[in-house]
Formats: structure tokens, sequence, C-alpha cells
């Protein structure tokens, strides 16, 4: 899989866009502590953090015994991208003109 692919098949998940947005409106979180928050077995969510990390989105820190999530903003950024190069290269269809 290309890295874009991989991003996208990270997204499909809500399970993995909750732990997304919780890992950026709550940075330097614990892992054990975020997986609390969002009532995950600690397995369920190592494995989704997994996908996550391996999709480049995320990284983990070690902070002594500790493992903490963060976003990986370039790679997020590229992402971001992508998505509005898609919408500045659409034409703008109305229903109307769909036949």
């Amino acid at each position: 899989m290309d890295d874009m692919t991989r991003m996208f098949h990270a997204l499909g998940s809500r399970p993995r866009l909750n732990l997304l947005n919780h890992i950026s409106a709550s940075p330097r979180t614990v892992a054990s502590t975020i997986a609390k928050q969002l009532h995950m077995e600690l397995q369920t969510f190592s494995y989704h953090l997994s996908i996550l990390e391996d999709a480049g989105l995320v990284r983990r820190i070690k902070v002594g015994r500790y493992t903490v999530p963060s976003l990986r903003n370039s790679e997020v950024t590229k992402l971001s991208n992508f998505l509005l190069d898609l919408l500045s290269n659409n034409e703008y269809a109305s229903e109307k003109d769909i036949k």
C-alpha cells in the first residue's frame, strides 16, 4: 500500500477517528489514560494506535515507562493538502447538470 492508501485505511474506522481526535485535543496524554477515557481495552487501543502509526499519522513517544501518542503534523498536513487539492481540481456540478 502507498502512504495515502494507508492513511485512508486508517481513517476508515470510527474508533481510530475518535482516537485521532482525542490525541489532537489532549496532547501529552499517556496512552493508558486515553484508552480509559475512550472506554477501550488496552489491547484494542494498541491495535488501533498501531494502524494509525503504520499509516504515519501518529508516533509513540516514550516518557520513562509511559507511552504518549502524538500526531505527526507533517503527515496530517499532507493528507489535508491532498483533500484540498481534490476540492480545487473538482469542477462544481449542480444536480441539474448531472444526467
